[in-house]
């Protein structure tokens, strides 16, 4: 094949770059090289979870460059089924740094004590933030009710009920009479765990 030696040289460049930029990232907080960080104004970066950030970016760099690298020596023996294999790979893991380095972004810290649910966690990962805000406020129009009187916020009780109706049961542990039952799911009155929507959100 004509060239491929220039072919294997620029392949193997380019994963070296990424694994160098990935290395100096995560290992060396080389931070001013994360985009959109090292341009914000300073209020601003100290809003990011940085350190969370760069963990994130650099070992997606460095399996960037390594899927990369076994790319070119697919194109070096040949093989071009198993160069596609590793060029999805690769493009996979371009879609998992952008989609999951989200959460590490100023809008999506939360003070201490007002983090999301855990059950939320994957949710606020795969939708933008205003779709995440305003399934959070339906919810929240929402409580869960338990037999011996006992209510929680929905949302906090790790739910979602976005543009639904019906009062539904749900079999669940009750944290006030430690007992697992069906228990009703209804939208709140006024007054109760702050009012139809609870707390906005933040």
């Amino acid at each position: 094949m004509p060239g491929i030696g220039w072919i294997l040289l620029g392949g193997f460049a380019f994963s070296l770059l990424w694994v160098v930029l990935g290395v100096r990232i995560r290992y060396f907080k080389s931070y001013g090289l994360l985009a959109g960080y090292n341009t914000a104004p300073a209020e601003e970066q100290a809003r990011y979870d940085v350190e969370g950030l760069g963990n994130h970016v650099g070992n997606g760099l460095i399996t960037m460059g390594v899927l990369f690298a076994l790319a070119t020596g697919a194109v070096g023996l040949g093989s071009m089924t198993w160069t596609w294999v590793f060029f999805g790979l690769f493009l996979g893991v371009v879609f998992l740094i952008v989609v999951g380095g989200r959460k590490f972004l100023p809008e999506n810290q939360h003070p201490p004590g007002e983090q999301p649910p855990s059950e939320h966690s994957f949710l606020r990962r795969i939708v933008p933030e205003r779709a995440f805000r305003a399934i959070e406020i339906g919810t929240r129009h929402w409580l869960i009710e338990c037999s011996c009187g006992h209510i929680r916020d929905y949302w906090d009780a790790g739910g979602v009920r976005f543009k639904a109706v019906g009062e539904p049961r749900q079999w669940t542990h009750c944290p006030a009479c430690g007992e697992a039952h069906w228990q009703k799911v209804r939208k709140k009155r006024p007054g109760e765990l702050g009012g139809p929507g609870g707390r906005p959100a933040t």
